[in-house]
């Protein structure tokens, strides 16, 4: 898929990508001077004006010109007690027409959900089509919906609130001061000072108390298959936590935000201190961060004087002013440097982004910047982005990718593609995907959610054949081309849906064993997808990679479900789980987890009732 702690994984780009979002009230103390980032006069120090805070509301923002789907909303209440967010959006598009943007549920079971369209016109119809409407049995009720206050400013209002009763009470305490550094690791690596034995205790005792948790589940919701379970002892394991060879410098991608500095108002190319939503725009800078390496740092660190010199100003999140917003920097093992350059177009022509992008190549390559080594620079025009649009990455100078040595294979990596971000340890977690396959020359391994073929490539001289089976097109393609390239020649991969092309990659597989490996974005598994497993009879054996288990419980249940109409098929039950540690110095751990069909015999055998039938 997110997290509570800096390195929040988007698996669908990246897993444990820097994105700060904690700190201490000093974190932010400073951080009103953040307010403007306007075009300014080339220079590092250019503190923006603290004016146009202090003038805005939580609500200026859905005045500001630009669209808001705020400014369409509407809730409907009354909603079925049970639905899925994705068959009630099909019922708005594909039924009713309407061109919607998001939908976002409302806590609680059959409370409410807020949808948000594209115009007034479109709002207006909106509700006069679903208040009033029946569907799935329920009578809705629909009205518009107020804007949500901008968090930042809204969180802002209520610390001037606390401040200002906290300075009328004389038992107020004064704020403690904490370092910039110490505020940086804390947000980014918060285990920085935490002994690595420790690291790896802390987080196997994670996985058991999501066990627990998921025991607990089970018990309410497939009562049979938990006594079943619970008769067969160490029928789920916890392994002791497989360490990551490297604990420091680890990182061969990182997403550094381009703001000001918290202390100075410097531009500087770093981590956010905080999170928006938590009141802060503050971003520090990389001194001191043990998990990125020194030619990361550093090639940051030129880039950074390359924005201080420019005429263009970091992005303001705020005022949405500014123009520099990001710096995707990926290197590999063989030497390979990628930078990527995220710029905001604003109102500026072609030309004049054609002039800026012209002036950070001749930066990164024939001027200062040089230093660095880039292989791969590239750059990324983002401004607000339209569902469904993507944000290409336009080479400017060197190759359009880099190519990373995992598993003694030699792999094409392209600026968003996902590839685990420790390399070491990925083979590492790859080794202990194949040994929890049990995979041999009978074995065919369908490789759901492949990516660019990583897992499947680097196993496949462990089995009898890879089918690979991935949404993205282009990610199929570099997995073919990857495969081409390391004279692989037992794989194949397809584009397309899961629970569309699953049963084809079996028939595919022929006789023999087949075993599921899904490694899935954060989210975890569609539900389609988990049903798709389910009826599939051919496999009786799922291995599924997790950056979160915890959040991948959800799937990990529905594979247990009880027999019915939508879940068809014997039941998976969970036997083992692996911790992979990939995150050194964060709480974050990858799992791999073993699922296996119940066999109904043992059932029989051991006294227990079938899976029982339910109709959902």
């Amino acid at each position: 898929m997110a997290c509570k702690c800096v390195l929040c994984c988007r698996k669908t780009a990246d897993s444990g990508e820097p994105v700060a979002v904690s700190a201490d009230a000093a974190g932010v103390a400073t951080d009103a001077k953040l307010a403007s980032a306007t075009e300014s006069p080339a220079g590092g120090a250019c503190a923006p004006p603290e004016a146009a805070a202090d003038t805005l509301t939580p609500y200026s923002y859905t005045s500001r010109g630009e669209f808001t789907s705020e400014n369409f909303k509407i809730e409907i209440r009354n909603m079925p007690r049970y639905y899925g967010v994705a068959q009630f959006k099909k019922f708005l598009t594909n039924t009713l027409k309407l061109n919607v943007h998001k939908l976002k549920p409302l806590p609680g079971r059959g409370a409410g959900i807020f949808v948000t369209l594209h115009d007034e016109a479109t709002r207006q119809e909106a509700l006069k089509l679903l208040d009033g409407r029946e569907w799935k049995k329920a009578k809705l009720s629909a009205r518009p919906a107020a804007a949500i206050p901008d968090p930042l400013l809204a969180h802002r209002q209520k610390r001037n609130r606390d401040d200002a009763d906290g300075a009328a009470s004389a038992e107020k305490k004064p704020r403690q001061e904490v370092p910039l550094s110490q505020r940086t690791r804390d947000a980014v690596v918060p285990w920085w000072n935490v002994p690595y034995d420790e690291q790896l205790r802390r987080k196997r005792s994670h996985v058991w108390g999501v066990l627990a948790e998921y025991k607990r589940t089970l018990r309410k919701q497939n009562f049979s298959l938990f006594k079943w379970m619970d008769k067969r002892e160490n029928t789920v394991t916890v392994e002791p936590v497989r360490p990551s060879p490297e604990t420091e410098c680890y990182r061969n991608k990182c997403e550094f935000s381009v703001g000001f500095h918290p202390d100075t108002g410097e531009r500087v190319v770093g981590f956010r201190l905080a999170a928006y939503r938590d009141g802060s725009m503050a971003v520090a800078p990389l001194d001191d961060l043990p998990h990125v390496s020194e030619r990361m740092r550093k090639a940051a660190g030129l880039f950074q004087r390359h924005v201080r010199e420019s005429k263009y100003a970091p992005f303001n999140p705020l005022t949405h002013e500014g123009h520099w917003r990001q710096l995707l920097v990926r290197t590999t093992r063989g030497g390979d440097l990628l930078l990527s350059a995220q710029f905001h177009p604003q109102q500026l022509t072609e030309q004049e982004i054609g002039a800026a992008q012209e002036e950070l190549r001749v930066f990164m390559a024939d001027g200062p910047g040089a230093e660095a080594g880039v292989t791969s620079l590239l750059w990324q025009t983002a401004g607000r982005l339209e569902s469904g649009q993507e944000r290409p990455h336009q080479l400017l100078s060197g190759s359009p990718h880099i190519t990373e040595t995992l598993c003694g294979l030699q792999l094409r990596i392209s600026p968003d593609a996902f590839f685990q971000v420790n390399t070491a340890a990925a083979e590492v977690l790859y080794d202990a995907v194949g040994e929890c396959a049990e995979l041999d020359s009978n074995t065919a391994l369908l490789d759901v959610c492949c990516g660019t073929g990583s897992i499947g490539l680097a196993l496949a001289s462990r089995a009898r054949s890879v089918l690979g089976l991935e949404l993205v097109e282009s990610a199929v393609a570099d997995a073919k081309r990857n495969a081409e390239a390391n004279g692989i020649t037992n794989s194949q991969f397809w584009a397309g849906r899961a629970e569309a092309l699953l049963r084809v990659l079996l028939d595919q597989a022929g006789e023999g064993r087949a075993v599921a490996v899904v490694d899935p974005p954060r989210a975890g598994l569609g539900r389609e997808v988990t049903q798709t497993l389910r009826r599939t009879e051919g496999l009786k054996r799922v291995v599924y990679v997790a950056c979160d288990i915890k959040q991948a419980m959800k799937n990990l249940l529905d594979l247990a479900r009880p027999e019915s109409n939508q879940y068809v098929g014997y039941p998976f039950v969970l036997r083992r789980l692996v911790p992979v540690d990939l995150f050194p110095q964060t709480p974050h751990i990858e799992v791999v987890a073993v699922l296996e069909r119940c066999d109904p015999d043992l059932w029989r055998q051991q006294g227990e009732a079938e899976v029982s039938t339910a109709v959902d």
